[in-house]
């Protein structure tokens, strides 16, 4: 539920298992070559046998093969202040998901910061709405 301190913790392990992670590092490109992956930045270009690519709607101009079938859609969140906690907390309430065809919504109990979080993953159509060119 903390996700910016999961992504901390999990550049921390990813670190501590001797895996590189280029942070504040903007990539222009990145290239399949056989079973290599060619990462490049401006100042150099790196080979690694993987890469894990976390570039949010970025991907479809950093890697044009994944960009070709990829749909990028807005999710809205809400977050509620509750007064009376006690019926949200995890235990009581948990993390829930109402689908159906046009709507997603799903909810999670009561949050750390005294915040209980509603979204709807709309489900919009297939198809590639990204840009090569733009993010």
């Amino acid at each position: 539920m903390h996700s910016g301190q999961a992504l901390v913790d999990l550049a921390a392990l990813a670190k501590s298992q001797g895996i590189q992670l280029l942070e504040e590092t903007p990539v222009e490109t990145i290239d399949e070559r056989g079973s290599e992956i060619v990462v490049s930045t401006r100042e150099n270009k790196k080979t690694f046998d993987r890469a894990i690519v976390a570039a949010g709607p970025w991907v479809a101009r950093l890697s044009p093969s994944i960009g070709q079938d990829l749909r990028i859609s807005r999710q809205q969140m809400a977050f509620f202040k509750i007064a009376e906690p006690a019926p949200f907390i995890f235990d009581a309430c948990p993390v829930w998901s109402a689908p159906s065809a046009t709507e997603d919504y799903y909810g999670f109990p009561f949050l750390y910061e005294g915040l209980m979080k509603i979204a709807d993953d709309i489900k919009g159509s297939t198809g590639c709405i990204c840009s090569h060119n733009t993010p």
